[in-house]
């Protein structure tokens, strides 16, 4: 029988989830005024920093210890290494693109996850799904407008940051045969001990206020990732998923207030014709899930 969620817990999982949505475009937004100042690796190094503090608080154990519980640390290792360049790509797009333009491209990552899914979870995609994606591409392609005037190569930096982060979900799946404090510490330690090796060749002084915006950033980074966690604790992740697409919302507002950027008709275009194509593919995951539930 399918699992009945009280409105209560399904509620407060999607306030979480829209909270979360809403400070990740802002630390965005503030890794965009920033990354015209100083190198990535840096920017980077710091964000991990206080995520890695935040980790440590949270799970109130040896990280060590901890880890050595992994079923399948390798993996763990390889995820958070990807994360690192996943986001370095993004906040890369951000210094070429406007906010929403990036964050439309992004929301391809859904797609793109039920096609890695195929060889690499196993799982078998039918005609409905197919479709779904490839109209979700022509929405990316709408965006892009490749073989236009006005065609921005540097699209090509946000295409590439989707498939990082759409592979970076298929393994996080990958990976959650370990409880969730394991996962968070890998997350968190793996990206700030890879950048403690690199950031120091990129170092440059910040100013006070320059610091004062990373270290609210990187506050702002970890309050979302553990709202996130939260909320799919107590909502299934099939319920909250459709909210994601909240951050289209959220960056485009964010991208206005603080760039004056106001996306042009294409990328309205684009953006809703991807989001309705991963909301499809949604209802077609949740539609099989609820049927495979009730089956057994």
């Amino acid at each position: 029988m399918a699992t009945i969620i009280p409105a209560r817990a399904s509620g407060k999982g999607i306030a979480l989830v829209l909270f979360a949505m809403l400070v990740l475009a802002t630390m965005d937004a503030i890794n965009k005024l920033l990354v015209e100042h100083y190198a990535i690796p840096q920017l980077l190094w710091i964000r991990f920093a206080i995520f890695c503090l935040f980790a440590l608080v949270w799970t109130r154990t040896n990280p060590l210890r901890l880890a050595r519980q992994s079923l399948r640390p390798k993996l763990q290792i390889f995820r958070g290494v990807l994360l690192v360049f996943e986001i370095g790509v993004f906040v890369l797009a951000f210094s070429y693109l406007p906010l929403a333009d990036t964050h439309a491209i992004g929301a391809t990552a859904p797609l793109i996850v039920t096609i890695l899914a195929i060889p690499m979870l196993g799982e078998r995609v039918g005609i409905h799904r197919w479709t779904a994606i490839i109209v979700g591409f022509f929405g990316a392609m709408i965006i892009i407008r490749p073989g236009f005037s006005e065609a921005d190569p540097a699209m090509l930096i946000a295409v590439a940051a989707a498939v990082i982060f759409a592979l970076y979900q298929v393994l996080s799946r990958m990976v959650a045969v370990d409880p969730g404090r394991i996962t968070l510490i890998y997350t968190a330690t793996v990206g700030f001990i890879l950048l403690s090796f690199v950031a120091p060749f990129y170092w440059k002084p910040m100013t006070a206020e320059h610091w004062g915006l990373m270290i609210y950033s990187g506050i702002m980074g970890a309050a979302g990732h553990f709202s996130l966690i939260k909320a799919f604790e107590i909502t299934p992740a099939s319920s909250l998923q459709p909210f994601t697409y909240a951050l289209l919302v959220f960056a485009a507002i964010a991208g206005w207030l603080v760039f004056g950027h106001i996306p042009d008709g294409f990328t309205f275009l684009g953006a809703a014709i991807i989001t309705l194509s991963g909301l499809y593919v949604w209802f077609r995951e949740h539609r099989d899930a609820l049927r495979a539930s009730r089956e057994s």
